[in-house]
């Protein structure tokens, strides 16, 4: 026959103390260390990184946001190909602050704007030659832009430097 189960009588070594934990069997005046606080390590490499992120996002929008082309040739086929792909913030920087003055960026993509009615263009672009424009470096930049159905239009761009080179006319 088996007996009923006996109720668990706690030991007097393993009685509760008044701050809830139990004593530790043979230290009968031990109490155990308070619980360690929380690690955050994760939340303080993760704010560094995010900061870090967009002090040098920040710092690169900076340096190249609204630069110029590299050259004058650079500037008359970098701004046409804005514009034909669409992107007229970029073709809008492109322009010298006299020529972004009169022109939005908007006016730049209508009907009537440099590639007005033209399709998939090919851009072909010369070789500059230095201007003479008193206190500021300029170069004339021959272009010619075809489409896919054979309409071209041509010209001379006047381009000028001034934090890279910018284009400020068409002749």
């Amino acid at each position: 026959m088996s007996q009923p189960p006996q109720p668990h009588v706690p030991a007097p070594q393993q009685a509760q103390l008044p701050h809830g934990g139990p004593l530790a069997v043979g230290f009968p005046n031990y109490r155990s260390p308070a619980p360690s606080p929380p690690r955050r390590t994760g939340l303080v490499v993760g704010t560094v990184v995010v900061l870090v992120t967009v002090v040098f996002a920040v710092v690169g929008f900076l340096i190249v946001g609204g630069r110029g082309a590299n050259s004058p040739e650079g500037a008359v086929e970098g701004l046409f190909s804005s514009l034909a792909d669409g992107d007229s913030s970029r073709a809008h920087d492109l322009l010298c602050d006299e020529l972004r003055a009169q022109i939005s960026e908007d006016q730049l993509m209508t009907p009537s704007g440099p590639l007005a009615g033209m399709q998939e263009v090919s851009i072909e672009v010369g070789d500059a030659t230095d201007l003479l424009v008193p206190g500021q470096e300029a170069a004339a930049v021959p272009y010619r832009v075809t489409d896919s159905l054979g309409n071209e239009a041509a010209g001379t761009a006047t381009v000028v430097e001034d934090k890279g080179w910018r284009v400020c006319g068409f002749g």
